[in-house]
């Protein structure tokens, strides 16, 4: 599978300044998020887990219309890993709307819970005070287990509250 491709390329890449470069991040911590162990592809890999809340059939926020579909279409027919890493920078640029500017690291996005979590902003402090999302992941994208104990840590220190499952 490309997307597998994809991931597995991202990873295994070792010059890692020429990877924060093509993903125009500000640093590593851009890259690999909150991921355990450290992945390279964490910000990619947060990118196509949220796509499908946005996969509409017109365009929104600068997506066009299934960009599911998109995003795999993009891939099809490369073979050349540097084709393929320059493939997934560019697709996650647009998604996160980088362009000249660098992207500093997402304390919510990714290694965190698929489809987002704590952090800052709106949607963070949401997750932390009235809608955790209590999500694991088992699939050849991420493999990923949720922990409330990581989530409750997180959210003291975003914001000093911790969620309250029972009330969710």
């Amino acid at each position: 599978h490309i997307l597998n491709a994809a991931i597995s390329a991202i990873n295994i890449e070792t010059n890692t300044t020429a990877l924060i470069k093509k993903f125009h991040a500000c640093s590593l911590d851009t890259l690999t998020g909150n991921s355990t162990p450290p992945q390279n592809s964490a910000l990619f890999v947060y990118m196509l887990e949220s796509l499908p809340q946005l996969n509409y059939p017109y365009p929104v926020s600068g997506l066009p219309a299934y960009p599911v579909n998109a995003v795999c279409s993009a891939f099809d027919g490369l073979v050349q890993r540097d084709d393929i890493i320059d493939t997934a920078a560019n697709l996650t640029k647009n998604f996160f709307s980088i362009h000249d500017s660098c992207m500093p690291p997402l304390s919510e996005g990714p290694g965190n819970i698929p489809g987002d979590g704590p952090g800052l902003g709106s949607w963070g402090y949401q997750s932390c005070s009235e809608n955790l999302h209590l999500f694991s992941s088992q699939t050849p994208i991420r493999n990923y287990t949720f922990n409330l104990t990581a989530q409750n840590s997180l959210c003291s220190s975003l914001y000093h509250i911790q969620p309250n499952i029972s009330k969710l």
